[in-house]
């Protein structure tokens, strides 16, 4: 997992629909395969990054159960 902080933009639907996208917790989260997901979570300013090994269910528990809190961004 990889946490990147700072200003993120939401992943959004696509010109023909949502592309590899869908909505866990009222999050946009990129799924191009079923071994990585990454999303933003604008208010805690962080994109994260999740892999796992194939046949995992890793990417599951971390969207079920990440909170991201008390964020802090040095200027």
């Amino acid at each position: 997992m990889l946490l990147y902080v700072g200003e993120c933009t939401p992943y959004h639907e696509g010109e023909g629909g949502f592309d590899h996208i869908e909505m866990v917790g009222g999050l946009a989260v990129s799924r191009d395969s079923e071994d990585f997901a990454a999303w933003c979570i604008p208010d805690a300013s962080m994109t994260v990054h999740v892999y796992q090994e194939p046949g995992d269910t890793f990417i599951d528990a971390v969207l079920g159960g990440l909170e991201v809190r008390n964020v802090e961004l040095a200027s």
